[in-house]
This record gives C-alpha cells, structure tokens and sequence, in this order.
C-alpha cells in the first residue's frame, strides 16, 4: 500500500506504485507518475507532468519537474523523465523540457546526484554519473554514462560531457569534454583512473593516451585527427576498439566545440 506520510498531498489523478513512500509535506501534482520501490522525501515537490522509475530516493526540500527557467515556455506539456536507482540529495531541482528543446529531460539510471544540483530544461544525464554538490546545469547539456561532475561546477548550454570523462570543481564549462578526459585547472588529460575504475586494461588506457596526443598535441585539424582515432580503433580489439571509437564517434557529433586547453596527456 502507499505510504502517504503526515501533511503530503498528493492529486487523486497521480499514478503511485503500491510500495511508494511520500514524505511528511511533500505535494505530488496531477499527471506525475512514480513506480515501485520509490521514496519522496519531505517537503519535495513532485510537478505535473513528472515520471520517475523504479527505486528512486528523493530526499527532502526537492523540486522536481518544475516549469523550465526558459522565456520562451509558453505552459506547453512537456516532460522530465526520471529512470531507476538514483539518488537526488537535498535541495535539487531538475526542471521539465520545451517544446523547442524537444519536449522532455531525461535522467537515466544509477545516477548518484549530490545537494543543491541544478538541471535545466532539455538536460539529458545518462547512467551512472556523479554529480557532485552545486554543480550547475544550463538547458540542453548532455553528460554521457559514468561522467564524474566535480562540485561547483557551472555549465553553458548546449554542453556534451563524454562518457567516463572527469571535470574538476569548480569548472566553468563553455565547451565540450570529450570520452574519458579528465579537466580541470585549465588542463585536460586522460581520465586514467576513472578507467581503470570502470574495468579498462592498461593497454587500453596507454592506447587513449596516445588518441589524446592525435587530436591535443599533433596540430592536425579536427577531422584529419578522428580520421586517425578512427584507424587506431580498426587496428584493436574488444574493449580498447570500443572506447577509442566512442572518442572518433565523438568527435564527429554536430555542432562539436571541442575543449582545446593546455595538455597533458
């Protein structure tokens, strides 16, 4: 049965899985969908238009699925859709999509989402990430599976964070952060440890640095520098082949604004 703890209010036209929890004071608004196993702290507000997953943990004081910060909202129906198994500390707030932005943001699964985060309208986070306290999210940033977002951290729109990519505290990020980068203090490197943490051979990491070394250090134009991350990726196998072409892949997105600081990879 649902648990509707002291004070909450929740619409009779919201969909609650059985075993949802609803925390003293919390508000879950008309055409909000949560799914089994999912937890609304306290004094959260859950707004229309919001569907979260399974075995989610929202802790007190969140705002999630508010109207986009965006003057060209114009009250359409759009969506935020949470995935499974997240973590949303204290005093977020994640807002819905627009309608020039596609309609919808989108939170996978696993992600684990320290206080005071901010994600904007259009935003699309993938699996597995850490955001760290008070990091900063303008409408439409993308950031790939198992990023790492230091706290602090403050992103201009239409940024793309690579997967397994690392970015310091306290960045202001104006460009895009390619696959397994590590940046912070102005430089970029690669993410050597964040690999080896999700199960990447030395091999693989020794090959990423020299992809790296291609496209930071060698003053080829972009293209010709993917053209060659894309042989490097021909010429391996198995785990090594799949990340340095997820690089080259990256490397040909559209609209790319490729982070070009000091190196030292």
């Amino acid at each position: 049965m649902t648990t509707i703890e002291t004070g909450a209010f929740v619409a009779p036209t919201a969909e609650l899985a059985d075993d949802v929890v609803i925390g003293r004071n919390a508000i879950v608004e008309a055409g909000c969908n949560i799914e089994s196993g999912s937890r609304v702290g306290a004094h959260s507000i859950i707004w229309r238009g919001t569907h979260i997953g399974k075995n989610n943990r929202i802790f007190p004081f969140c705002s999630i699925g508010a109207e986009p910060q965006d003057k060209k909202f114009k009250g359409e129906e759009t969506t935020l859709l949470v995935g499974d198994d997240n973590t949303i500390r204290e005093y977020c707030s994640f807002n819905r999509g627009t309608a020039l932005g596609g309609g919808q943001t989108r939170i996978g699964n696993g992600n684990w989402v320290m206080a005071y985060v901010h994600v904007a309208h259009d935003c699309c986070i993938g699996n597995n990430t850490i955001i760290s306290n008070c990091a900063q999210f303008s409408g439409h940033v993308e950031i790939d599976d198992s990023a790492i977002i230091g706290g602090g951290s403050l992103f201009h729109q239409f940024r793309h964070v690579g997967a397994g990519a690392m970015v310091g505290g306290g960045e202001a990020i104006r460009q895009d952060i390619p696959p397994y980068a590590l940046f912070a203090r102005g430089t970029i490197a690669v993410n050597t440890e964040g690999m080896r943490r999700n199960g990447f051979s030395s091999h693989t990491i020794v090959r990423m640095k020299a992809a790296f070394r291609c496209l930071y250090r060698a003053d080829l134009p972009l293209a010709q520098a993917q053209q060659h991350i894309t042989l490097m990726a021909d010429e391996e196998n198995d785990d090594t082949a799949v990340a340095l072409r997820k690089l080259a892949d990256f490397l040909q997105l559209d609209k790319l604004e490729l982070m070009r600081p000091t190196v030292r990879a």
